[in-house]
């Protein structure tokens, strides 16, 4: 998922792409994480962060 500017809709990829789940979810959290180096502020790095926390945490609860 990309970054979008205002008022559009970042989509995810369809299901049943030859990606796997844990794949899909490890590859959203490491587009948090650089969207949080460029981040201009601490709130907003730190609400990207937490992001591709919950991402994390969905990948690895989706390898049990």
């Amino acid at each position: 998922m990309k970054a979008t500017s205002k008022g559009e809709t970042a989509t995810p990829a369809p299901p049943g792409d030859v990606m796997s789940s844990s794949a899909f979810y490890r590859q959203r959290a490491a587009e948090c994480r650089e969207i949080a180096k460029s981040a201009s502020d601490a709130g907003t790095r730190e609400e990207w962060l937490r992001l591709a926390n919950q991402w994390t945490y969905l990948a690895l609860h989706s390898e049990r």
